[in-house]
């Protein structure tokens, strides 16, 4: 995917948004593939980039909203207040539906609602979004792992180790870029 990026960035509008809709596409069916699947492993199946390319493809929405001039309401902050919830109170003993929940339904709509955060970012979070923009692919390595290894817990704890692993290689740089909002 990595090889396919530059050549996204010089099409038109209107192919990115078809490129966007498509990895979202397969985001979702390949996700609801894996919940279905009649193991209840670990699946390594979720680093797949079948799974994640879907985020990509809500950037590129956002990029092309942000770029015509849109500006989200707060319809962001009840999708994302509802999601964790929602993930905070499920309490089932079936792994499908935690599958469905968690894997699912939780992680597609979280997407959109993380994009339209993007156009409309709250003031007092801005130094605390570019920071974790600029660790952001430390986030995408370690969550998912400690999220399946711990639970909820798991989210805060990948958080960390992204910091604690890539801030003190690029300090001057995110610190900078920190300053600069």
């Amino acid at each position: 995917m990595y090889l396919a990026i530059p050549f996204i960035h010089t099409v038109n509008d209107k192919l990115k948004f078809y490129v966007a809709t498509s990895l979202i596409v397969m985001t979702l069916i390949y996700s609801a593939f894996i919940v279905f699947l009649p193991y209840n492993e670990f699946h390594l199946l979720y680093f797949m980039p079948s799974f994640w390319l879907g985020a990509y493809g809500w950037g590129i929405i956002g990029y092309l909203l942000k770029k015509k001039g849109y500006r989200s309401g707060n319809v962001h902050y009840i999708i994302l207040g509802l999601l964790f919830v929602l993930y905070v109170t499920l309490n089932t003993n079936n792994e499908i539906a935690y599958e469905f929940f968690t894997r699912f339904l939780i992680y597609n709509l979280a997407l959109p609602a993380f994009a339209l955060l993007i156009l409309n970012p709250p003031k007092v979070l801005s130094r605390v979004t570019v920071f974790l923009g600029e660790v952001s692919y430390g986030i995408y390595l370690w969550t998912l792992l400690f999220q399946e290894l711990f639970g909820v817990t798991g989210i805060f704890c990948g958080i960390l180790t992204a910091i604690a692993t890539e801030f003190p290689l690029r300090r001057k740089e995110i610190t900078k870029r920190v300053m600069e909002v």
